[in-house]
């Protein structure tokens, strides 16, 4: 199984250094990315996520 970390704003992934996990887990950090004029969030992580699926960046 595949977990994935968005980190928010003034965050990256360290934020998540101390939590315990299953070494079964695949873990995936994703950066925050800066949204253009106007983006929502939901628009720019479902980009984010259909060009890293097409360019094999995920494990899906």
């Amino acid at each position: 199984m595949t977990v994935y970390f968005l980190s928010g704003l003034g965050a990256d992934k360290r934020i998540f250094q101390k939590l315990r996990l299953s070494e079964k887990l695949s873990i995936v950090y994703i950066d925050w990315l800066q949204p253009l004029k106007d983006e929502s969030i939901k628009d720019l992580y479902s980009a984010w996520l259909l060009l890293s699926t097409r360019t094999n960046h995920l494990p899906l």
